[in-house]
Parts: structure tokens; sequence; C-alpha cells
């Protein structure tokens, strides 16, 4: 935009900047979409620096922190006045390891015990294997035990899996999608939470209700087929105390 900047703009480019500085996944990914905001004049309040945001990206851990590369990727090109480069695309850095599946059945069924009750899955083994290798391998390290619920969008999904509980967190590798035939059209699938495909790693959820709209974006790998109940009595910050494979 053109006009004067205000002063409370430069006060908060400059917080915003700083935010990025950070070095904090959840501040940056917020901070960089904030910047992006066209009805401030951030991009005139920071006009000859974009240097912070290039400095940013380059500390980034790929692929575990892609979804903020690409938001910081689109706020240079915001602050450039250019288009932005094609987004990053995951590299596939976890080979499936298929002996975890060693024993177990088609449908292998895990408990997931939280601090509300205990919610029984069964797991799409033949359907979704590297999702499922991926989180009973989760599961057995203990990676879940005393994670959050760190998103729960009532008649829609609770989700869980972020080791910083803020839902910009996971480990550094991502897995294949798996996009089968099966459709969200009723209450308790397990998903993997993504952000585009090949981008999964540790975060799921488990829908409230049939959400069409998820169909063919979002692997599905299991089904709740006890304790929906508790399912719906999730709240934000309600633990999952631990996972076990039965």
């Amino acid at each position: 935009g053109t006009g004067m900047i205000s002063s409370i703009d430069l006060i908060i480019a400059e917080f915003f900047k700083s935010a990025v500085e950070s070095g904090d996944a959840g501040l940056i990914g917020t901070a960089a979409t904030a910047l992006q905001n066209p009805d401030h004049n951030f991009k005139r309040a920071l006009k000859d620096s974009t240097a912070f945001l290039t400095k940013a990206m380059e500390a980034l851990m790929l692929p575990r922190d892609l979804e903020i590369y690409n938001e910081l990727n689109k706020t240079l090109a915001y602050f450039k006045g250019k288009k932005a480069s094609p987004a990053q695309k995951p590299e596939f850095s976890n080979p499936i390891d298929w002996s975890v599946l060693t024993g177990l059945s088609n449908r292998p069924e895990i408990d997931i015990k939280t601090t509300k009750g205990v919610i029984k899955i069964e797991l799409y083994a033949n359907v979704a294997p590297g999702s499922v290798i991926n989180f009973i391998t989760l599961s057995r390290s203990g990676f879940y035990d005393n994670i959050v619920f760190h998103r729960v969008v009532p008649n829609f999904v609770v989700q869980a899996g972020c080791p910083r509980g803020d839902g910009w967190g996971g480990l550094n590798y991502t897995i294949r999608s798996e996009l089968s035939a099966l459709h969200y059209n009723d209450e308790g699938f397990l998903g993997m939470a993504s952000s585009g495909n090949h981008t999964e790693g540790t975060q799921f959820f488990i829908t409230h209700s049939p959400t069409p709209h998820l169909d063919g974006n979002y692997s599905i790998f299991g089904r709740v087929i006890k304790g929906m109940d508790i399912v719906h009595q999730m709240e934000q910050g309600d633990l999952i105390e631990t996972i076990v494979i039965l």
C-alpha cells in the first residue's frame, strides 16, 4: 500500500520480525502469515530488510518445517512484489519398515488411553500400510505418551500427535500419502494430518462426523470400533496417556 506508515504498524512490524527471528516454529509460522496482511504497511515498515526472512528459511529443518518454509516463501514474495516460487515438495525420507507388521493381522487393534477414557481403533494395515507402520512404530516408542489433543473442532475432528502441543511440531521426516478408495462418510475415521500430499508425519485426527471434504486429501488408516463417546467428550488439552498395540 501507499501513504503514511503509522507508528503502531512500525511497532507491530518489528514485533513480527523478532518473532520470525526467534527460531520458534509456531511464532515464525504465525508471524509470516501476519506479515502478508495488505491492510497494514508492514511491507514498507520493513522495506529493505527481507534478509531476516531468508535467514529464517535457511535455519529451518526440512522436511519437518516444510509448512513454515512455504509460508516464509510467500511472505518473501509479497515483500518483493513477486509471485511466490512453487511450494517446496518433501522428499520421501522415511522408508517403510515392513517387519513392523510381522505377527499382526490386516486389521490390528489399538487402545488409545486418554485422560477421558479409552478409544479402541482398528488400523487398516491392508489399505494404508505405510501410515499404520509409522503409527505403530511411534506408539511402541512411547512418542505419543503424554501428548495433548491440541486441536478440537466440535462436530469435525480431534487432532493430536504434535510434540510441541500447538500443531506446528513433528519429527524430521515425512511419509507418503495413501489415498485409497475409502471415504470419510461416517464418524470415527482415523486420518493422518498433513499440509499437502506426502507431508504426513506424527499428527493424526479422528473425525466426529462424516467429513466428505477430506476425501482424497487425507490418508484414512483406521476407524474407532469402541469409545466414540470418548472422542465426542475430548477437549483441547486432554492427554494421550499411552497407545497400546493389542
